[in-house]
């Protein structure tokens, strides 16, 4: 009989990047996602367990963490339950209107280049880019939350909940992790020097100024220490056409490598394939004017640590260990960007937006709690990110699929 409980735990070294912009300290809340500050890392753990058996209202997760992690001696799992929806008294359900279909072309290149390879781009023409076709439970899944899988037919746990914040600073990953449940049986691992938090990525390349999008756009990095490997992607989108890249030499091979543990031998066998760029790299190139018809792509790197797999006690744990670094030409920053960035808000002592003469965020006025709406929109320039996170969420669905 098959494992059908897995406990996914992600170690994650993550920044965000605006070429030309200064460096956003500590972070802020944004449609209840957590968002680390512009060029500052923020290390995150997730744990997400999902099993065939159903769990109710009774039902109760924990692990216990090491002391390390500074957020012991446990937490807490959150059990997504099914929903169970009914139509309001006196009303009736009516079927959505069909609107207007919008039609896509898809472009997809691969491989470092500084000029397109033969036989690219792989084009899919006319795509619908509606929810026609979907049924009743494609359409709630798609519109819901990415972190909620609980069916009928089993369930998910996950911890942090929706209140998600960042790590302490010196939070560490090394020791004995106990998962116990009261619905799907407990597991335990241990996680060795290997699994802790990589260090960010170091982007050396593309820097302050211009970028020629008719020219070879060169991506390039210090090399990550514990690294094993490397996978480059990016995205933009123009009139009607979403185009995407990857350093991988298979198109299709992005997300299913970066959210899943990898052994050694895998890892090995990728790098020969080209799936994967090998531990030493520090530079790839995309190809000349793939994106000149865009504002710019959304480039996503990711820095593969040391990952672990194991099954026991009926339940497969995985341990997957990733640095990664956004860096947001899509949003027009490093196109012509100027060395000094004007003053707003009236702010003329050069000081940073949302940050006090006392060097506190005045949108986090909790300390380690999340940001207010009010530092959400502080500026006119945050709001951005929440068309910049869709973009992300429906790029990595077209990835999938």
């Amino acid at each position: 009989m098959g494992v059908k409980t897995v406990f996914l735990i992600m170690v994650t070294t993550s920044q965000m990047i605006m070429p030309g912009m200064p460096k956003m300290e500590g972070g802020f809340n944004l449609g209840g996602k957590s968002i680390p500050g512009f060029g500052a890392p923020s290390r995150t753990m997730t744990m997400d367990l999902t099993s065939g058996k159903k769990a109710d209202a009774k039902s109760k997760a924990e692990c216990a963490v090491p002391d390390g992690l500074l957020v012991g001696p446990k937490v807490n799992l959150t059990i997504d339950l099914p929903e169970k929806t009914q139509p309001e008294q006196g009303t009736e359900e009516t079927p959505e209107k069909p609107g207007k279909t919008e039609k896509m072309v898809f472009k997809s290149y691969w491989m470092c280049s500084e000029t397109v390879p033969s036989g690219q781009p792989k084009v899919l023409d006319n795509l619908a880019m509606d929810f026609k076709g979907m049924d009743p439970k494609q359409m709630k899944a798609m519109k819901g939350s990415m972190r909620t899988f609980a069916t009928d037919e089993g369930s998910h746990a996950y911890w942090p909940g929706r209140d998600a914040r960042q790590l302490k600073d010196g939070s560490a990953t090394p020791g004995g992790y106990e998962l116990v449940t009261n619905y799907c049986g407990g597991t335990s691992i241990t996680f060795d020097k290997g699994q802790d938090f990589l260090a960010p990525i170091e982007v050396v390349s593309p820097g302050k100024g211009k970028v020629d999008l008719e020219k070879a756009i060169k991506l390039e990095w210090k090399s990550v220490p514990n690294a094993v490997a490397y996978i480059l992607m990016a995205f933009a989108s123009g009139d009607n056409e979403m185009i995407t890249w990857t350093s991988s030499s298979d198109p299709l091979k992005g997300t299913d490598i970066t959210g899943k543990a990898l052994s050694k031998a895998e890892v090995a066998t990728y790098i020969e394939k080209g799936f994967l760029l090998p531990g030493t790299a520090t530079s790839c190139s995309i190809p000349a004017g793939i994106f000149k018809t865009t504002k710019g792509p959304m480039i996503m790197m990711t820095a593969l640590g040391v990952d672990k797999s194991q099954e026991k006690d009926g339940i497969k744990t995985e341990v997957v260990v990733r640095s990664t670094a956004t860096i947001m030409l899509s949003m027009g920053m490093g196109m012509g960007a100027e060395e000094e960035q004007p003053e707003e808000n009236g702010n003329e002592d050069g000081q940073e937006p949302g940050v006090n003469e006392n060097g506190n965020d005045q949108g986090n006025n909790n300390g380690d709690e999340q940001g207010s709406d009010e530092n959400a929109n502080n500026g006119g320039k945050k709001p951005d990110l929440d068309k910049v996170l869709d973009t992300v969420d429906r790029v990595k669905g077209i990835f999938k699929h």
